[in-house]
């Protein structure tokens, strides 16, 4: 059984994956100001932090949630009141797949396991 942990502080979001083809943990932060997201590996063994890499968003970035495979990323946009999808590659590159609008923020995301819905509030 596979199963995903998901710890939310201040736009801090950690994700703990024990998929086998996950070579190293991650923790993807917002960072809101710079409108970007920070990615960064964990060190299992230290539990410390070393940039990865960081993209660039539409607009500041808050809340997050991956897909079930976590190759997808979807991003609420506090700024413009949308949400971005980014492609996650196998080497934690990414890719904006693109944007979605609506009224309002979403201070909450969350993808249904068959991976068909997006639920935000």
């Amino acid at each position: 059984m596979r199963i995903r942990c998901h710890l939310q502080i201040v736009a801090l979001a950690i994700f703990l994956c024990p998929a086998p083809a996950l070579v190293a943990e991650e923790a993807y932060v917002s960072l809101s100001k710079e409108q970007k997201i920070a990615v960064f590996d964990i060190d299992e063994a230290t539990g410390k932090l070393s940039l990865f890499a960081q993209w660039e968003t539409p607009g500041q970035p808050g809340a997050m949630a991956f897909n079930q495979s976590g190759d997808r990323l979807y991003v609420a946009m506090k700024s413009k009141g949308g949400i971005a999808t980014f492609e996650i590659g196998d080497g934690g590159e990414s890719r904006m797949l693109g944007t979605v609008a609506m009224d309002g923020s979403a201070g909450f995301l969350h993808v249904h396991p068959s991976g068909k819905f997006l639920f935000c509030s």
